[in-house]
């Protein structure tokens, strides 16, 4: 559990079952749960398009690299942001 600020300050983080976070200026606590995992086809498909698509980023000459970051630059996003977006059909 990460603490910030004095002892009686804003905590955040996980503590056994109880998750600590600030909304809004209030302290807020949950009971946490499980992320779910669906594992579909599709989900599966997806994650693979992602994998493959930061390996390609990797795999970059430093010039393919500087292109996609001038594109990326107009969008508000870095070029690997880019590159990801385009290769897993995201618009």
């Amino acid at each position: 559990m990460k603490v910030r600020g004095s002892f009686l300050g804003t905590v955040s983080g996980r503590f056994g079952d109880m998750v600590f976070y600030e909304s809004r200026g209030q302290q807020i606590v949950r009971i946490y749960r499980k992320p779910r995992n669906p594992r579909t086809k599709k989900q599966t498909r997806q994650r693979k398009a992602f994998a493959d698509a930061v390996h390609g980023w990797k795999e970059l000459s430093g010039s393919a690299r500087a292109g996609y970051e001038r594109r990326a630059m107009s969008r508000g996003c870095s070029g690997m942001n880019l590159y990801v977006k385009e290769r897993t059909g995201r618009k």
